[in-house]
């Protein structure tokens, strides 16, 4: 009798964490709503004044967003490509933010474009909660053009870019890619030949707070004589004049005023030796 009233109370107690289980259960999925998501990606950069279009060769995939659904910042759902994700996801009710990645923000060079959009949203009990995300480039785009001029002057010639607290991004003479870096300060480098075999390296220029989603285009030319050298990054044309004709180069000074960036480079000719 003991024997059966024990396993009687033991099957008694199982059912009823069961259906505690259930309940608890049913009352979560009671509280549930269902999340419709719409992403876009927008790849047009600010260039200052104009808008150009991000290259094909950099053109993200929709489908490869990876999606992320937070509350307070804590990490509830994920999805490693939107192309996963499905139409009426149910959510428990409540406040939410989704947020919607492509590459990596650490990640710089060349063809490392980094996408970035964000919404917040509210699930209903019962109810389907339609939104759109939008994502819009959330690093720097850098290029580099050079004049006829600029590259009759030097036979050879590279470009780097450093931003700050980062390694150098070098362009050679041919490269035709854009890179992408973090926001911030960028300094700018050029390394050159010149046709009577003089080599120079000095900073030719610094965007002390390029910003997210703009293109800055480095536009490099030598004015005739080969007096000076001007470097341009908007469509507004901030010259950055730097006397380069010259025997040596010495030191480099430079300093900024209002929105107009001078950088100079300080010419020092070689002496001559007196011959005894």
């Amino acid at each position: 009798m003991g024997k059966k009233y024990t396993t009687f109370l033991t099957l008694f107690t199982v059912i009823c964490i069961t259906l505690t289980g259930c309940e608890r259960e049913n009352e979560q999925t009671a509280n549930q709503g269902r999340l419709n998501l719409k992403l876009a990606v927008d790849t047009n950069v600010e260039n200052m004044v104009t808008r150009a279009t991000a290259d094909e060769e950099t053109l993200p995939d929709i489908n490869d967003f990876s999606i992320a659904v937070l509350q307070n910042n804590n990490v509830q759902l994920t999805w490693n490509r939107y192309a996963d994700f499905t139409d009426g996801t149910e959510i428990a009710a409540g406040n939410y933010t989704l947020k919607a990645t492509y590459g990596n923000i650490e990640t710089q060079g060349f063809e490392a474009p980094y996408y970035e959009g964000a919404k917040e949203f509210s699930i209903k009990k019962n109810e389907s909660t339609n939104i759109s995300v939008i994502c819009y480039l959330a690093n720097v785009k850098v290029t580099t053009e050079y004049t006829e001029l600029f590259k009759k002057y030097f036979t050879d010639y590279t470009v780097n870019i450093r931003p700050a607290g980062s390694t150098d991004i070098s362009f050679d003479k041919n490269e035709t890619r854009a890179a992408y870096v973090k926001p911030g300060k960028i300094s700018i480098y050029l390394s050159g030949s010149k046709q009577q075999g003089n080599k120079v390296t000095f900073e030719a220029a610094t965007i002390e707070n390029a910003k997210a989603r703009q293109h800055y285009r480095l536009k490099f030319d030598v004015q005739a004589g080969g007096t000076e050298l001007d470097v341009s990054f908007t469509d507004e044309t901030e010259r950055v004049p730097i006397t380069i004709d010259t025997v040596s180069y010495t030191h480099l000074r430079a300093h900024e005023t209002g929105r107009n960036l001078v950088c100079r480079l300080l010419l020092e000719k070689k002496k001559k030796a007196n011959k005894t």
